[in-house]
């Protein structure tokens, strides 16, 4: 036991075996060790093959020092991008209070010298308005007419045309792109023109050439009616077509019949089915929604009905052929009972049957029953 320790112990020396094999071995062999009075021999561990010889140690060139890295240049710096300012941004604030003084203005707030600068209000355009007879101009006004494009010289014109004109009309003018012709044509039409009929004849495009070939057909038009014929788009052909119909026509018919939506097609189509209709009437008729068609049948089954009549049945949905039925009980009934009936929901077939059983039944009779259930 003890020469095959020095044996382990000598392999493990040389190299032979790892520590962990020789602890193996030597645990194997305190194991298989027999008692000393036995009498039999302890095995020996069979032989190790030899180990592969270790290859020889190669040595690694060392890696070169990495040369030190030159120092980045500074990034040159990137130029900031000028703001653009607005035209008169750079004049300065005294300029713009020089010329504001007779205005009345000692100061400018941060905020009213920034307006001024940033819609390129200059001294020169402050002392036009000046010269064109704007005597009290607040700062906010000025950047006002600035901004809708006014020019000093068009000031002096509207002026001529209105003495009186208040800055705010002169505002509107502008924004409603109203140049100093277009007043001068309107004020060719109408002497009397206001400025604020100039601002709504703008607003809805009524121009000076219309109103020359509207009064043509309708001489006695005064403003009220021409800007009611331009805010409801009457047109001159339609004007014209009802003139050749109805030479007495008022402008006032016309807009009442624009105002509902009639257009000449359906005028026609109205004179067509009953030819001794008014202006009144079609207009009645379009107002309530009633067709020529519908209009004509209950005029064939009662010859006498009026327009207004024919409105009343048609408003309460009485069909003419409930018409024809029911005269054919009553002949002589009127509309307004007519109306009554058809509000009882009055079956015709049981009225003649009423009246067959009472032959001198009336319509107020017919009412009692209807009342009576």
């Amino acid at each position: 036991m003890a020469e095959d320790r020095l044996r382990i112990l000598k392999m493990l020396e040389e190299h032979e075996i790892t520590v962990d094999e020789a602890e193996r071995l030597l645990v194997a062999g305190s194991a298989s060790a027999a008692p000393e009075d036995s009498g039999l021999e302890a095995s020996a561990p069979p032989p190790r093959p030899p180990r592969a010889p270790t290859p020889p140690f190669v040595s690694v060139r060392p890696t070169p020092p990495t040369p030190p890295t030159p120092p980045t240049p500074p990034t040159p710096p990137v130029p900031r991008r000028e703001r653009a300012l607005p035209d008169g941004w750079d004049i300065r604030t005294s300029e713009l209070l020089a010329e504001l003084a007779p205005f009345g203005v000692e100061s400018l707030s941060r905020g009213e010298l920034e307006e001024l600068r940033v819609h390129g209000v200059k001294p020169a355009f402050i002392r036009q308005l000046r010269e064109a007879g704007l005597s009290e101009l607040r700062v906010r006004e000025i950047v006002e007419l600035a901004i809708h494009d006014i020019r000093p010289a068009d000031v002096g014109r509207y002026r001529e045309l209105f003495p009186d004109i208040p800055v705010r009309e002169i505002v509107q003018f502008g924004i409603h792109d109203v140049r100093p012709a277009y007043v001068a044509e309107l004020r060719g039409q109408f002497a009397d023109l206001s400025a604020q009929d100039v601002i709504q004849f703008a607003i809805h495009e009524i121009r000076a050439s219309y109103i020359a070939r509207i009064r043509q057909l309708l001489p006695d038009m005064d403003l009220r009616d021409v800007l009611q014929f331009g805010i409801h788009d009457v047109e001159p052909e339609f004007v014209a077509a009802l003139r050749g119909r109805f030479p007495d026509l008022t402008a006032r018919e016309v807009v009442g019949l624009a105002v509902h939506g009639a257009d000449e097609d359906l005028v026609v189509r109205m004179l067509e089915a009953l030819p001794d209709l008014s202006v009144r009437d079609i207009t009645a008729f379009v107002v309530h929604d009633v067709e020529p068609e519908r209009a004509a049948a209950l005029r064939a089954h009662f010859p006498d009905i009026t327009a207004r009549e024919v409105v009343a049945l048609s408003d309460h949905d009485v069909e003419p052929s409930y018409v024809a039925a029911v005269r054919e009980v009553f002949p002589d009934i009127s509309v307004r009972h007519l109306v009554g009936l058809a509000d009882h929901d009055a079956d015709p077939a049981e009225l003649a049957r009423w009246r067959t059983e009472s032959p001198d039944l009336s319509v107020r009779g017919a009412f009692k029953r209807l009342e009576n259930g």
